[in-house]
């Protein structure tokens, strides 16, 4: 990002008007970090999914042979992964919760 602002500037260094600069400068920061966080998200959800598939596939396996020690642990190192990629979509909720409750309080509807 701190490369991205000095292009910023330089792209729009030919704007006389200081508070305009700003305004573009910060509508440009907005739409990158915009791209950005899509990009993330998407990228998580299909992080998620690949283990949700690999999981299954896993389950189908393990009902065919119990006892096998390998598919066992890899079993629980996917769940494993599986839960933590849960409680960070869990504690990103419980902010979002936060912010709209200082923001808006307790309305009754």
């Amino acid at each position: 990002m701190h490369q991205n602002i000095s292009v910023f500037i330089e792209k729009h260094r030919d704007v006389l008007d200081l508070g305009l600069k700003w305004d573009v400068i910060k509508i440009e920061i907005r739409g990158f970090t915009m791209q950005y966080s899509k990009r993330r998200a998407r990228l998580e959800r299909d992080k998620e999914n690949q283990l949700l598939i690999k999981l299954n596939e896993l389950q189908g396996k393990l009902c065919s042979s119990r006892n096998d020690p390998y598919l066992l642990n890899e079993y629980y190192t996917l769940k494993a992964k599986l839960e933590k990629v849960s409680n960070k979509k869990i504690k990103g909720t419980i902010l979002r919760s936060k912010a709209r409750w200082y923001e808006n309080g307790e309305k009754k509807f």
